[in-house]
């Protein structure tokens, strides 16, 4: 007999493993904006004493329109709502070294994942993980 912690266990690992592929297999998203960077309070209050609190510079895209009305995006992920698709900015991860600075200003076009906020770090609440940046002239 197989003991019920065990069972669960194995259930959460099964639910994990599946969305892990789903979140794997989603195309990345094409999103087009004013490629721009902010600075913001970060720890310990973030904002809340700001002669103590850090701060911190994001890059985000200023969307010229909502996320959702973009041709090259088709789904939010799963666990944000769906009003979240309105914004007019999402905040930009950039893992991979790329020189930015050129681009500070401009329209560009960008390519990658769409997460959700999880953090205090996080300033929208939809971030792009960038994969692929490219300056553009004009919007589709």
């Amino acid at each position: 007999m197989i003991p019920t912690s065990l069972k669960y266990f194995a259930a959460i690992i099964l639910c994990l493993s599946t969305l892990a592929s789903a979140q794997n297999s989603a195309q990345p998203s094409v999103v087009e904006g004013i490629f721009q960077t902010g600075e913001f309070f970060g720890l310990p209050g973030y904002g809340k004493n700001s002669k103590t609190d850090k701060i911190e510079n994001s890059y985000y895209l200023q969307l010229p329109m909502p996320l959702m009305q973009q041709q090259g995006v088709s789904t939010l992920p799963a666990d944000v709502s769906t009003s979240a698709g309105l914004t007019s900015f999402v905040q930009l991860i950039i893992i991979k070294k790329t020189k930015v600075s050129s681009y500070l200003g401009h329209r560009v076009r960008v390519t990658g994942n769409l997460l959700s906020a999880t953090s205090g770090h996080h300033r929208t609440s939809i971030l792009l993980e960038v994969d692929k940046i490219e300056l553009i002239k004009k919007w589709r």
